[in-house]
């Protein structure tokens, strides 16, 4: 019995360490995320037109008028299909 809880613990303890480990590289990699992400913002806000022109951006079409038929009474109908 004191075997077992002795392993128990030290199993406890270890995944503490991993977690704290694993915190703390998360914790980095956030920093690091964030200091490329600030280089970035401005470079990307300058871009902003380039890169609209370069992907070939096109303003959008209105839709097309719906058909119409005169009826044999003659009424104007619309063809929504």
């Amino acid at each position: 019995r004191e075997r077992e809880k002795e392993e128990r613990e030290r199993v406890r303890a270890e995944n503490a360490e991993e977690a704290a480990e694993r915190k703390a590289q998360r914790e980095r990699d956030e920093q690091a995320r964030d200091a490329q992400k600030a280089s970035v913002a401005p470079r990307k806000k300058q871009n902003c037109g380039a890169v609209a022109a370069q992907r070939g951006v096109v303003a959008a079409e209105p839709p097309a008028a719906p058909c119409t038929h005169t009826t044999r009474s003659g009424r104007t109908a619309t063809l929504y299909n």
